[in-house]
């Protein structure tokens, strides 16, 4: 794989104040690796041609029960119906103008789907380097979480938590379940 391509996963894989990159990629991705006829750029079946499909069948379909019984750090329902995702009836290509933030990842996500569309990487391989990604990522999340936790154990008793490592407790929590970050940022304001 390209090195520019893995870094453009990596980012998207990463990302914690947007999972539907992540979600939406793994959808176009295995829709293309089970049926190559298809163009990766158009997981709408309003597009009405023959190598158009519906992402959103593949992503409740496959993805959902994938990212929860994996704990993959994704959203817990389709990318579809994320304002960016929703209603689409366009090829989408790297110079389309998306709704979401931030624009960057955006542009990101829909240059992977043009990279596997132009051959520059498999649908197959870009697929694998995605799920490892997010793997990698479950994994320290999970790591951190585990020391922080040790960390408090040993502690007990000793000295009460400051405000400031309580926030940070939280903001740790967030990292690995970010399907709450949304949340927690509407009450920081």
């Amino acid at each position: 794989m390209e090195p520019q391509i893995a870094a453009r996963v990596e980012t998207i894989c990463r990302y914690i104040g947007n999972r539907a990159c992540v979600r939406f990629i793994l959808a176009c991705a295995l829709a293309k690796a089970h049926r190559p006829d298809l163009d990766i750029r158009k997981p709408y079946t309003e597009i009405g041609t023959p190598d158009a499909f519906s992402g959103r069948t593949y992503d409740e379909a496959f993805i959902t029960k994938f990212v929860l019984d994996h704990g993959l750090p994704c959203n817990n329902t389709t990318a579809f119906l994320t304002p960016a995702f929703r209603n689409r009836n366009t090829v989408l290509t790297p110079d389309l103008t998306m709704v979401g933030r931030p624009e960057s990842l955006y542009k990101e996500t829909l240059q992977l789907l043009t990279d596997v569309q132009t051959e520059k990487v498999s649908a197959s391989d870009l697929l694998v380097e995605v799920v490892r990604c997010l793997l990698v990522f479950r994994d320290e999340n999970r790591l951190r979480m585990e020391s922080l936790i040790a960390s408090l154990k040993r502690s007990e008793g000793l000295v009460s938590l400051s405000a400031e490592a309580i926030l940070g407790l939280i903001e740790q929590h967030l990292m690995v379940n970010p399907t709450k970050a949304g949340k927690y940022d509407k009450l920081k304001g």
